[in-house]
């Protein structure tokens, strides 16, 4: 079986994952010699494309011309994962690397088009909580204009909750194409705030942990390189 690794770049700094095969290898086993599959690295495959690479010596990351746009080769791993698990699913997956949100359309084993957010990023800049307002959210998608109106005023009276609700709101009140009438998939370490207010659209959403859905992937690319052998 084949001693190999993963690595790349991440929103924390370089990241390295040792595999023997399929399977995640004990860290006492990362010095070992073995291929390097090196994720984003190289131009980007622009969508709409395989979610399998056809290259599986570099992941590369996924970018789009209109609007502009691009989402990491960690993250396209994750979908990776997702339809080792899901063969032939088709719909939308709301992913969060770091502080970036990621809408990402997919469908007969393509990544069709993604939208993404820094929603996330606002929340931490503006002291945001990590519950959110019901009522802020559905003010946000129902009147998105409103958006910088209602932040203040949210601010004006420390209400984190409302701030959190209105940006997310506001989010899905841009994205409503992507969760409309469509099959979500949360793949993210805090499900509960899109969760919550997908829920309160009435759109139900299965969630995922980032880790275990990478894992799939991985496993997926030692297949393909023949490392399972």
């Amino acid at each position: 079986m084949t001693h190999w690794f993963a690595e790349g770049d991440t929103p924390d700094g370089p990241r390295k994952i040792s595999l023997s095969g399929t399977d995640l290898a004990h860290q006492n086993e990362t010095q070992e010699q073995g291929p390097v599959v090196r994720v984003g690295d190289g131009p980007p495959d622009t969508l709409p494309a395989p979610v399998l690479p056809r290259d599986m010596h570099v992941i590369a990351d996924f970018a789009q011309t209109k609007p502009m746009d691009r989402v990491s080769a960690w993250v396209r791993l994750w979908l990776l994962g997702l339809m080792d698990r899901q063969p032939g699913w088709d719909g939308v997956v709301c992913a969060t690397y770091g502080d970036v949100t990621h809408w990402i359309e997919v469908s007969a084993k393509e990544a069709v088009s993604c939208r993404s957010s820094v929603t996330l990023r606002l929340c931490r800049l503006m002291q945001g909580a990590g519950v959110l307002d019901e009522d802020a959210v559905a003010a946000s998608i129902s009147r998105p204009e409103r958006l910088v109106s209602d932040l203040y005023t949210a601010g004006l009276v420390g209400d984190g909750g409302a701030v959190t609700g209105h940006l997310v709101g506001a989010e899905l009140a841009t994205m409503r194409p992507y969760w409309l009438g469509r099959d979500i998939v949360l793949v993210t370490d805090q499900p509960g705030l899109y969760m919550s207010a997908l829920s309160g659209q009435g759109v139900p959403a299965k969630a995922y942990s980032p880790e275990e859905l990478l894992h799939g992937g991985l496993a997926v690319v030692a297949r393909a390189r023949g490392f399972h052998n």
